[in-house]
């Protein structure tokens, strides 16, 4: 799912801001950018929002309908077809396809995801996403002027993919909630059906397979038999969208049937990241997870892996813990490290992370932003 934003100067003392979205709402990473960057540019820009089927300039924007792979070509020509009759200033591209002055890689670099999700088979040429995808992401890192990676994993990976482009490549990491995300700690269970005193784990976030849910719960399954304390106060809580079936079959076939608890989606999730003592996102691929920092930024200690960009904000036996690569993994060594890890207070987890705010990754798009429109004017002097 992806955003795009047009600046396009117009009549008076403002500029015109459209925020286009493959879909109206949502509550993914591009919706969150391009929501909380209309609200800071409102008082110096017209903001209106487009979205995949609505109508801009007399021009019906398609992508709303069909398998994944014909929306995605069908928003990014329309958008392109968009672009060249309003004629904005800046494009603000957060998803492949669109030609765009600054590209958002959020979703980092599909051929790595392909490695990661298929390794050496060839099953992944079946799926026209993976033809697509890739396609559409080169012609817009092509396009760009700057490409902003949300991690430096990701920059790595764009540096691979695309060489001759790398000079253009930025960091800009994602940025949390302060008024959200914050380490008063609270003994509130948020209603589950747990003992006060229980130790809680806690897995944030939906793609329950690409996130690593399975091996979240070996991991816990192996710190409950090695430590007589987690056996008997110990549980996993995991919130988020997804089927639970295969997991509590995991779960019950480990002898965890009343320890892993699902809670399905929630809208506030800062109170469990106060509550949990181990965020536990052992994720196979994510170019920066924002559960991680929201994690942090409550005093929570993260275990994940290598493979997430977030990892990069992680500080090793201090403020988390890192998994080895996925062939590497050995449950039990992982439990006995962590049971043997004495994390920083919970305040001195959260200073570590403390300037990574929203407000600090905003202004730092609002730069480059600025830097494209002063050398496209510029150019054109």
């Amino acid at each position: 799912m992806g955003v795009l934003v047009f600046f396009s100067c117009v009549r008076g003392d403002k500029r015109q801001l459209f925020i286009v979205r493959r879909q109206s709402g949502g509550s993914g990473g591009a919706e969150r950018v391009a929501t909380d960057f209309s609200l800071r540019l409102k008082e110096d820009w017209q903001v209106e929002q487009v979205f995949a089927g609505g109508m801009v300039e007399g021009i019906r924007l398609g992508g709303s309908r069909g398998p994944g792979w014909w929306r995605s070509l069908q928003f990014a020509k329309q958008v392109n077809r968009l672009a060249g009759k309003v004629n904005p200033d800046v494009v603000l591209s957060l998803e492949r396809g669109p030609r765009c002055d600054l590209y958002r890689a959020g979703d980092g670099v599909h051929r790595r995801w392909i490695e990661v999700k298929y390794g050496g088979s060839c099953r992944w040429v079946f799926n026209p996403l993976n033809w697509v995808y890739p396609s559409q992401e080169k012609q817009t890192v092509r396009s760009a002027r700057l490409v902003v990676a949300n991690s430096e994993m990701v920059a790595a990976e764009l540096s691979h993919a695309y060489p001759e482009e790398r000079n253009k490549i930025r960091v800009i990491r994602n940025g949390y909630d302060p008024d959200r995300f914050h380490p008063e700690h609270s003994d509130d269970s948020m209603g589950l059906d747990v003992p006060p005193d229980s130790r809680l784990f806690l897995f944030l976030g939906s793609g329950w397979e690409r996130k690593g849910l399975a091996v979240a719960i070996r991991f816990f399954a192996e710190v409950v038999r090695e430590d007589a304390d987690f056996r008997e106060k110990g549980r996993l809580i995991v919130a988020g969208e997804g089927d639970n079936r295969s997991y509590l079959a995991q779960a019950e076939r480990l002898d965890l049937k009343d320890k892993v608890l699902f809670l399905g989606p929630v809208s506030e999730p800062a109170h469990l990241c106060r509550s949990a003592e181990l965020m536990v996102l052992p994720t196979r691929y994510d170019p920066f997870s924002n559960a991680t920092l929201e994690a942090l930024a409550c005093g929570c200690p993260v275990l994940t892996t290598q493979t997430n960009g977030a990892a990069e904000v992680v500080d090793p036996g201090r403020t988390g813990l890192l998994f080895a690569d996925s062939e590497e993994r050995n449950p039990v060594a992982d439990a006995r490290e962590f049971l043997g890890t004495t994390f920083a207070p919970r305040e001195a987890i959260a200073e570590s992370v403390a300037s990574m705010t929203r407000e600090a990754e905003l202004a730092r798009y609002e730069e480059l932003l600025t830097e494209i429109v002063l050398t496209k004017e510029g150019a054109s002097e």
